[in-house]
C-alpha cells in the first residue's frame, strides 16, 4: 500500500506541475500576442502618417516574437504531451485568425501576412513533433514492458535455479544436507586441512521398514521429520548433520575425539533423538544402530569414510542392533 501511494503521489506531483507548466506558457504566449498586436498597430499609424522609419525595426521585433511563439509552442509539446500539443494549436490558430481578421482584412496590411504563414508552420511543426514523441513514448513502453518481462522471467529463472539448487543439495523431507552435500562438507574439511582429524558417525533407525508397513510411510515420515528436528537442536552449529538415505543419518563430529568420548557423545544423541513419537494416534520409539570411522584413521578421503562408517553400521545391525561399532583396519569394537 506504501508503495502504490507513493507512485500515485509522483503522478500527481508531476500532473500539477505539468498544468503549471502550461498556464504559465499560455499567459506568455497570450501576452506575446498582446504585443505583437500593439507592434502591428504602431506600424500601421507610422504607415499612415508617412513616418516610417521605425517599421524595420517593428517588423523584426514582431519576427523575434514569433520565433518566441514557436519555441514556446514546441517546449509545450515537448513536456506537456498531449495538454501541451492542444493548447499550442489553439493558440496559434487563434494567432494567425486574429492577424487575419484585424491586420490584414480590418487594416489592411499585406505586411501582416508573415504574422499569419509563421503560426501555421508553428501549428506543422509541432504535429510533427507530437507525432514523433508519441512515437518515442510507445518505443520507451515497449522497452519498459519488454523490461519488466525480462526482470520476471530472471526472477522466474533465478527461483527455479535456487529450487533445483535446493534439491541438489538438500532432503526435502526434513531440510538436512543430503548425501551429496555432506560428502562435499568432507572434501572441503579435508582440502582446507589434511592434518585436522574428525569422526563421522553413520546410523540409522533399527527395523524401520516394519514402521512403514504397518503404520503406512505418512507415519514414517512424522518419525524421520521428528528425528531430524532433534538432530538438529541436539548438534546445533558446531557438527555438521545430513540425511544421507531413507532412515539414514549422520553426523561430523570436529577434533581428536577418544572412543569414549565418542560413546558419550553418541548416547547423549540417541538420548535425546530416540525418545517416543506420537504420530497419527500411536506412539512410536525405535532404537537405532551407529557406525563410526575416523578421519584419517579409517579413510583418506569421503568415499573410503563413507565405506568405512557403512561396514561400522553392518556390524552393529549383525550384533544385534541398538549399539555402537568403530571401524578399524584390524578389527572391530562394539560398545552397547
Amino acid at each position: 500500500m506504501i508503495y502504490y501511494g507513493g507512485i500515485n503521489s509522483m503522478k500527481n506531483e508531476k500532473s500539477s506541475k505539468h498544468i503549471v507548466v502550461l498556464i504559465i506558457g499560455i499567459i506568455l504566449f497570450l501576452a506575446l500576442m498582446m504585443v505583437q498586436s500593439r507592434i502591428s498597430a504602431m506600424n500601421a499609424q507610422a504607415a499612415a502618417s508617412g513616418t516610417a522609419s521605425n517599421t524595420g525595426i517593428m517588423g523584426s521585433l514582431n519576427g523575434v516574437i514569433a520565433q518566441i511563439q514557436v519555441l514556446i509552442s514546441s517546449f509545450l509539446v515537448i513536456y506537456c504531451k498531449k495538454g501541451g500539443y492542444i493548447a499550442s494549436t489553439i493558440l496559434n490558430l487563434i494567432n494567425a485568425a486574429y492577424t487575419l481578421v484585424f491586420a490584414v482584412i480590418i487594416a489592411g496590411s499585406t505586411a501582416a501576412v508573415p504574422g499569419i504563414v509563421v503560426p501555421i508552420i508553428s501549428v506543422v511543426t509541432i504535429t510533427i513533433i507530437y507525432v514523433y514523441s508519441l512515437k518515442i513514448s510507445k518505443a520507451n513502453g515497449e522497452l519498459m514492458e519488454t523490461n519488466r518481462t525480462l526482470t520476471e522471467t530472471n526472477r522466474v529463472m533465478r527461483e527455479k535455479d535456487e529450487k533445483l539448487t535446493y534439491l541438489a543439495y538438500y532432503d526435502v523431507l526434513t531440510g538436512l544436507a543430503n548425501r551429496q552435500l555432506f560428502i562435499d562438507h568432507m572434501d572441503e574439511m579435508i582440502e582446507e586441512d589434511k592434518n585436522t582429524p574428525f569422526s563421522v558417525i553413520f546410523f540409522d533407525i533399527d527395523d524401520f521398514k516394519k514402521i512403514n508397513g504397518s503404520y503406512g510411510h505418512n507415519t514414517g515420515d512424522i518419525m524421520l521429520t521428528t528425528y531430524a528436528d532433534r538432530l538438529k537442536l541436539f548438534c546445533g552449529k558446531s557438527n555438521f548433520v545430513g540425511k544421507l538415505g531413507g532412515d539414514e543419518f549422520a553426523v561430523i563430529v570436529k577434533g581428536n575425539m577418544s572412543e569414549a568420548s565418542i560413546v558419550n557423545y553418541i548416547e547423549r544423541l540417541r538420548a535425546a533423538v530416540c525418545e517416543p513419537v506420537q504420530a497419527n494416534g500411536v506412539v512410536l520409539q525405535t532404537t537405532m544402530s551407529f557406525g563410526v570411522a575416523v578421519y584419517p584413521n579409517d579413510g583418506i578421503n569421503s568415499e573410503d569414510i563413507l565405506k568405512s562408517t557403512d561396514i561400522a553400521v553392518f556390524n552393529a545391525k549383525a550384533n544385534g542392533k541398538d549399539r555402537t561399532c568403530f571401524y578399524s583396519q584390524q578389527q572391530f569394537t562394539q560398545r552397547r
